[in-house]
């Protein structure tokens, strides 16, 4: 591992979002500087107002911080304003509260972007933490397991990946999103640079079952199925059907034209629960289910309102 402290310039560069992130971004910077990896390399964390004991524990580790307004923040522009401060020839993108699993994450990371020209990002697996929140443990499972064809649901993310910073600088992230800043940036990608999945690559990555986190998680879903449909026309894939001649329609779609997959959905979850023996969750189950579909209406309805008649 060779670290901040040498003056040699960077070879790569890894940008790290952070507010509130006490719990774990001491595990994820200290995993960071015990990388096997033949580059020299900068940290720069940028945090958009952190309360709690962040900074205090950022500071204790060779990185940069540079620090923006809560209300300044969203997710693309805090990467971009990472990315037009780094001086290494690749960007690293990695969520605060993802551990790398290994010493050589970063080294298998960047593999294939090194000697392939041709690949302008890889990206890899994200693993839940086991027993933190076992609804989205459940989600990540499905996520980034290969279906039959070899093929991953997730087409690309910034929570743990790596981009060649000259590709980024011809088409940078959309900073209007809610979030999904990668989604958008995989699908507007012109197809001569490929995106490549690296499983090797792991991370450990969950956030902990606080309900008002997932009811604006679910809000903001709403409003960004609202965004990709009405600004690039896109399809929502986690959300399913969105929209559109008036904003009352989501509403008549999720409780009627639904109904047999949220049923579906419920069944499976329950299912994976007693399999996992999180019989715990079982009772907080329909309430995180209840109030995730009533928020993500609301984020569909409110979007509506702001992106429905968009004239870009």
């Amino acid at each position: 591992m060779i670290g901040n402290g040498n003056i040699q310039r960077p070879g790569f560069s890894i940008i790290i979002r952070t507010k509130n992130e006490e719990q774990f971004i001491d595990k994820t910077l200290s995993a960071i500087f015990q990388q096997d990896i033949d580059l020299h390399f900068e940290v720069i964390v940028i945090d958009s107002g952190s309360t709690d004991r962040t900074l205090d524990i950022v500071r204790r580790h060779a990185v940069r911080i540079h620090e923006i307004e809560a209300g300044d923040f969203s997710y693309g522009r805090a990467l971009n304003l990472g990315a037009s401060l780094a001086e290494g020839q690749y960007i690293v993108n990695l969520s605060a509260h993802c551990i790398p699993t290994d010493s050589r994450w970063i080294a298998t990371l960047l593999s294939n972007l090194r000697t392939d020209p041709g690949i302008a990002a890889t990206y890899g697996r994200q693993i839940p933490i086991i027993g933190l929140n076992p609804f989205e443990e459940r989600s990540l499972i499905a996520v980034f397991t290969p279906n039959s064809e070899g093929r991953i649901y997730s087409p690309f993310s910034n929570a743990n990946c790596a981009i060649r910073k000259t590709v980024w600088k011809k088409y940078p992230f959309d900073e209007k999103a809610s979030f999904a800043e990668d989604f958008i940036w995989s699908q507007v990608l012109p197809r001569e640079h490929e995106i490549r999945y690296v499983p090797e690559a792991q991370v450990y990555h969950s956030h902990p079952l606080r309900l008002k986190y997932w009811a604006k998680r679910s809000y903001d879903n709403g409003v960004l199925a609202q965004y990709l449909e009405h600004v690039y026309g896109f399809q929502y894939k986690w959300g399913g059907r969105t929209s559109s001649a008036t904003p009352k329609e989501p509403y008549l779609i999720g409780v009627f034209g639904a109904a047999a997959r949220h049923v579906s959905r419920c069944l499976q979850t329950v299912i994976f629960l007693v399999k996992k023996r999180y019989l715990k969750f079982i009772p907080i189950y329909p309430i995180f289910f209840v109030l995730e579909q009533y928020f993500y209406r609301k984020g569909l309805a409110d979007g509506y309102k702001l992106y429905g008649q968009w004239r870009g």
